[in-house]
């Protein structure tokens, strides 16, 4: 009985999914949009979504990348972008400020390690040389600097006028917002008191105690008013790069496999176990709700799982799990009844938490002339959500503002056709029919992709292009990541003859529409002669001077008419300094088409003979092109001297 319980309550109302006292954010100011790192919002998020603007500083974090995620104040937003801090206008994306200024690649000024947090009137930053550092908002003006030992890995928490970080020094600190001075650093009943390793966690606040994670796989519980240790627990598996979660009177933190509830007094805690269904470690800051929790894994998976540590079911009996286009890394963000995150391959993703399913996704593109050009820059920072927005911070230095109400009405890029227009081949398999598919507006919905050879449809592959080998398809497949649609013409099967495409023209065609509708579609040809041998194309003849050689042999008397784009007569021989040889007239309508993909046009010095005028493909003379050679195949012009 409770497998129908636990379906009905995924598909209620909005509401069951929601933290119970969770704001709406039009402002989002720190890691987690709040001091309990939640990363949740009642804003109501539409989907898909395209881009309203980019912000590119056209500079890569190499090595770390960018850890640090964007805020949102007012009428600004501000990310980190490896050591320097931006401020842009939100409605636009234009610069206002950045910091500190200098040269970009000065290895003097430190790496922004991880998001900043802000007040309204300072912008407070981490860097990899135990600084931070407050900025004004309003003109970037340093205010003030406070050291630590080492790098501050830990995002820093704003708990009224205080600001809340851990150091690789092994001290957790807070200082005055407005001076910067040393309220605390953690201590022992006044007692310098150092954590076991490095405090890699955003510490996180509940009535009146901070939670922190340290590199050594330990959790400890703080007073926020003193800096005095209280507890701390050992764990059974590192959470680097993960931060704790404060929920309806309990700490969370994901690590390995496993996640750990702590009791807030005295720091009692429950371990569930999640490797029978997460088989790598969890990758990301779980979102915690009244139900539910949903987290990332190093597989390239995102999981939903009930608070009791169990799979949740989706309501045909499947189990919620979704495989993404590389490993989610970046903080997911839940809005309302929607989850937005990001992979290390350059994706961002909207998934409906109660389906559990993909309802967008989008890779973003990197800004031209960036170097070094990588095929994709992964997204390592968390999300910002404000206002209707989703912000998002890569390591190839860009924010990309996302809203559903983007502009967009431009269709996918479709480039590249492969063979290529007008190829001459041998039909024998594999063949390779492929093609580049991208959109930067609003991307590809991969449900609109249709592939079509000779006007008739292929079916896709019924695995995705991942889980098979390209001589186990059956079908065509779309790598988003390559951005590339190829379906391979099937070899035949044990014991049986091969199929090869028949001689003649072969239309290809691919087709694809972007999330907001707007279509494209790319149509070629190329032409199959099973008299060449196997795997052999026909080129096109390059300019070369010398002496013209004489006309090719003559077509045959009756060729194939294609729908499709003709087959062009040949150019004379290779053009040269001395007259053609005359060409022979081939036969009658051969390949006669609308587009002519493979033409010739080259008449070059006085190879160009006008009384070898060859009107068959491949004969010596003078190309008729543009698809309406009516000649058979007629034989090409010899080589040039």
């Amino acid at each position: 009985m409770a497998m129908p319980t636990l379906r009905t309550a995924l598909l209620t109302a909005a509401g069951a999914l929601f933290l119970a006292a969770a704001p709406a954010h039009a402002d989002w100011t720190s890691y987690g949009g709040n001091p309990e790192h939640q990363f949740f919002t009642t804003e109501k998020i539409q989907a898909p979504m395209g881009v309203l603007w980019k912000h590119s500083t056209s500079v890569y974090a190499e090595k770390t990348g960018n850890k640090g995620g964007a805020l949102i104040s007012g009428d600004m937003a501000f990310f980190p972008s490896k050591n320097r801090v931006y401020a842009v206008d939100v409605e636009t994306g234009e610069l206002v400020w950045r910091a500190p200024e200098g040269d970009l690649n000065d290895p003097k000024i430190p790496s922004i390690t991880a998001t900043p947090a802000t007040n309204g009137e300072f912008l407070f930053v981490p860097d990899a040389q135990g600084y931070v550092s407050a900025y004004s908002v309003t003109d970037g003006t340093l205010a003030w600097q406070f050291r630590t030992g080492a790098q501050v890995r830990s995002s820093p928490t704003l708990v009224g006028n205080y600001l809340y970080f851990g150091s690789d020094d092994d001290f957790v600190y807070c200082v005055d917002t407005k001076t910067g001075n040393l309220r605390w650093k953690s201590n022992d009943r006044g007692k310098s008191f150092p954590l076991s390793d490095d405090a890699v966690g955003s510490p996180t606040y509940y009535n009146g105690v901070i939670y922190i994670n340290s590199a050594d796989m330990k959790m400890w519980a703080i007073q926020a008013d003193t800096g005095r240790v209280m507890w701390l627990q050992r764990l059974t598996a590192p959470s680097v790069d993960i931060s704790p979660v404060s929920y309806n009177g309990r700490i969370y933190l994901a690590a390995g496999s496993s996640m750990f509830q702590f009791r807030l007094r005295g720091g009692n805690y429950r371990a569930y176990s999640l490797q029978e269904w997460v088989g790598n470690d969890i990758t990301t800051t779980p979102i915690i709700t009244e139900k539910y929790w949903y987290l990332g894994d190093r597989d390239g998976y995102f999981h939903a799982f009930t608070n009791t540590g169990r799979p949740v079911l989706k309501a045909d009996g499947k189990q919620w799990k979704i495989k993404l286009e590389g490993k989610p890394q970046g903080t997911p963000v839940l809005a309302q009844n929607t989850i937005f995150l990001t992979t290390d391959k350059g994706f961002v993703y909207a998934i409906d938490a109660a389906k559990g399913e993909v309802i967008w996704n989008y890779r973003t593109e990197a800004p031209k002339g960036i170097t070094p050009l990588y095929a994709y820059y992964p997204i390592r920072a968390p999300l910002a959500i404000s206002n209707g927005r989703v912000f998002v911070v890569g390591d190839d230095g860009t924010l990309t503002c996302l809203t559903a109400d983007a502009a967009d009405d431009e269709g996918p890029m479709i480039t590249t056709p492969r063979p290529s227009r007008g190829a001459v081949m041998n039909g024998s398999p594999p063949i390779s029919l492929a093609a580049y598919l991208w959109d930067e507006g609003s991307g590809v919905n991969p449900d609109t992709i249709e592939m079509l050879l000779n006007g008739k449809p292929i079916e896709p592959d019924a695995k995705p292009y991942y889980e098979r080998s390209s001589e186990e398809r059956k079908g065509w497949t779309y790598d988003p990541v390559k951005r590339l649609v190829r379906f391979s013409t099937l070899k035949g099967e044990k014991d049986k003859p091969e199929q090869p495409l028949l001689n003649g023209r072969q239309k290809v065609q691919i087709q694809a529409a972007d999330w907001k509708g707007n279509f494209s579609s790319l149509e070629w040809t190329f032409v199959v002669d099973n008299t060449l041998p196997k795997n052999a194309v026909a080129v096109k003849p390059k300019s070369k001077t010398g002496a013209g050689g004489p006309g090719g042999y003559p077509g045959g008397s009756s060729g194939i008419e294609g729908a499709d784009g003709g087959y062009p007569g040949g150019g004379g021989g290779y053009p040269g300094g001395g007259p053609g040889g005359p060409g022979q007239r081939g036969g009658r309508n051969t390949f006669q088409g609308r587009t002519g993909a493979y033409q010739y046009t080259n008449r070059g010095g006085q190879g160009y003979n006008p009384n070898g005028r060859n009107q068959g493909g491949f004969g010596g003379g003078m190309n008729r092109g543009g698809g309406m050679n009516r000649g058979g195949f007629g034989g090409r012009g010899g080589f040039g001297n």
